[in-house]
């Protein structure tokens, strides 16, 4: 996963989605076993 996100097409896209996101900030957290669905964050 590490080479595959590290890669100069993946650098790319990355680069590309900030650009058009701008200023704005987005994300989500998401417990690594479940405990915290999506659900209950929106």
């Amino acid at each position: 996963m590490a080479n595959l996100l590290s890669s100069d097409r993946a650098i790319q896209i990355l680069d590309k989605e900030r650009a058009l996101e701008g200023e704005c900030k987005t994300g989500a957290i998401v417990c690594i076993d479940g405990r915290i669905s999506l659900l209950h964050q929106f």
